[in-house]
């Protein structure tokens, strides 16, 4: 059971804005690099980007969501662990076997860079700890 939908939401938002500077101020030029993506064609993409900016928000409300439940089976089975801890570890875990694993994959059989695989799990690394941490001490 979640324990507080605004803990998720304020969650997900910040996720939501972790990617924002992450693909913008911290690595928006490498990540288009390793992308291969010139900057005027960048500029298109951005005119019509509302559509993948709402899906993205949806898909990190899930995330939070499925979040808070594994944040919550993690509290009552490890009382001895403050509620930061178990954020740290939560989002470490769940990063470490269902995000990373996954996107090896775009190195494996798409021919992406370990480069930008790199910019990528960055990203969702710290997205998930700050997440889990989020719900965990709400």
């Amino acid at each position: 059971m979640v324990e507080s939908y605004i803990a998720v939401a304020v969650a997900g938002v910040a996720h939501f804005a972790i990617g924002a500077l992450w693909y913008s101020v911290l690595f928006g030029k490498a990540w288009m690099a390793a992308m291969d993506i010139p900057e005027e064609k960048m500029k298109q993409l951005g005119e019509g980007a509302t559509r993948g900016y709402i899906m993205t928000f949806i898909g990190t409300l899930v995330m939070s969501f499925v979040t808070a439940h594994i944040v919550t089976i993690s509290q009552r089975f490890a009382p001895e662990l403050s509620d930061a801890a178990i954020g740290i570890h939560t989002g470490f875990w769940l990063w470490l076997g269902y995000i990373a694993t996954f996107a090896l994959t775009g190195v494996a059989y798409e021919g992406k860079s370990f480069k930008l695989y790199g910019i990528n799990m960055g990203y969702q690394l710290v997205g998930l700890l700050v997440m889990a941490t989020i719900i965990a001490v709400w």
